[in-house]
């Protein structure tokens, strides 16, 4: 039960995103119209949330805690 909780945690949003992107990719070699735009939909939704993720991850970021900057050359 924990080692499923634990595969989950771990590969369930990839999995999702994944999913998506295949079902983005089919679709837009379907068909026309509809196709097109739900393609777009799905496709553009593991974008944003790398993009999300991107953006998170520069916010954290602290200058000046670099091994390289205490280094006197």
């Amino acid at each position: 039960m924990k080692t499923e909780n634990l595969f989950l945690k771990v590969w369930g949003i990839p999995v999702i995103l994944a999913i998506l992107s295949i079902f983005g990719l089919l679709s837009a070699l379907i068909g026309d119209n509809f196709w097109d735009v739900l393609s777009w939909v799905t496709l553009g939704i593991p974008v944003a949330v790398m993009a999300w993720f991107l953006i998170k991850k520069k916010g954290n970021r602290v200058k000046g805690n670099y091994k390289t900057d205490f280094v006197d050359v």
